[in-house]
């Protein structure tokens, strides 16, 4: 049996259900119900031991999902974090934030700390902008 992954699975299947009763169902394609089975006892949230594998294929399809649409770290990229204080907070919101791309320890997460007047802001978005491609600078303004 060829293992797939969970965005290959559900790009092939679309949105029509039809098609995943056939997959997972028991029975032959010609011949598969509506019904997806279930582990007994339960809404298909755990998966019980004794389970057939028809049970264990449609848990493990439903247990896999892609956070991103490619399989391996992306290249890091400088994050500026701006703090008007410590710069404790900026750092860690960076480094979650990355985490969905790829490992923390990668993160090239470059906090700017006490940054608290108007020349200190444009100084960070000057050093910002230079290393960006053009496009690539997000400036979110409060309030909007």
């Amino acid at each position: 049996a060829t293992r797939r992954g969970g965005k290959a699975l559900w790009d092939e299947l679309g949105e029509d259900d039809s098609e995943m009763d056939k997959l997972f169902s028991k029975k032959a394609p010609a011949q598969a119900s509506s019904k997806v089975s279930k582990p007994p006892g339960s809404k298909n949230d755990n998966f019980k031991q004794g389970a057939d594998i028809s049970q264990a294929k449609m848990f493990a399809a439903t247990r896999v999902f892609a956070v991103a649409p490619w399989n391996e770290d992306v290249k890091a990229k400088p994050i500026f974090a701006v703090s008007d204080s410590t710069g404790n907070v900026a750092q860690k919101l960076s480094k979650s934030a990355f985490r969905q791309f790829g490992a923390s320890e990668v993160c090239d997460a470059q906090v700017v700390q006490d940054v608290r007047t108007e020349q200190a802001v444009r100084e960070v978005v000057s050093k910002a902008s230079k290393l960006a491609p053009p496009g690539a600078l997000a400036i979110e303004k409060s309030g909007a």
